[in-house]
């Protein structure tokens, strides 16, 4: 029992730094960062897969108790629409609203619940454009570059553990 709650203590510990080096990271946005510790905080207390938050549009997201209770409609692997939910806690829905807050008006309950930033080359060019769905691939990138700035990224220590550390 003393190893499991050391292991608990652990995981929380690098929970922490992964979401202080999301919300911290000079490189991004503070779009960008509102969105990326958004995300890795629903993922935390949710256990959500990234094809998961990359399917979530706006829409899915629910009031179940005014002020109290949220939930999210997943869009689960190997389904064809969102037909589970999981519940969301103010503290996560608090940040899910103050980066929705930063994405450029009108949004529509169609649009992803988390969106692409506007990315240029050197050019100017738009070699991707904003407001589009992320993908699974730019999720993990994302999830990895934060447990990389955080220190915590090891061997076996993977953005699917997110899901298991819940």
């Amino acid at each position: 029992q003393g190893r499991d709650a050391a292991l608990a203590k652990k995981i929380v510990e690098d929970a922490k730094a992964l979401l202080a080096a999301l919300e911290s990271d000079p490189r991004k946005s503070e779009l960008q960062r509102a969105r990326n510790v958004a995300m890795a905080y629903l993922m935390l207390k949710t256990g959500l897969r990234t094809i998961e938050v990359s399917r979530a549009r706006i829409e899915h997201l629910q009031e179940l108790v005014p002020g109290e209770k949220w939930r999210l409609w997943v869009h689960g692997k190997g389904r064809g629409s969102a037909d589970e939910s999981v519940q969301v806690l103010k503290e996560v829905y608090e940040r899910i609203q103050a980066y929705l807050a930063l994405r450029p008006n009108p949004l529509q309950g169609s649009d992803p619940l988390f969106a692409t930033t506007a990315c240029f080359d050197r050019g100017g060019n738009v070699l991707t454009p904003a407001g589009k769905r992320l993908s699974t691939r730019a999720i993990h990138r994302i999830i990895t570059e934060g447990l990389l700035l955080a220190g915590v990224k090891k061997p076996g220590i993977v953005v699917h553990s997110l899901r298991h550390s819940t």
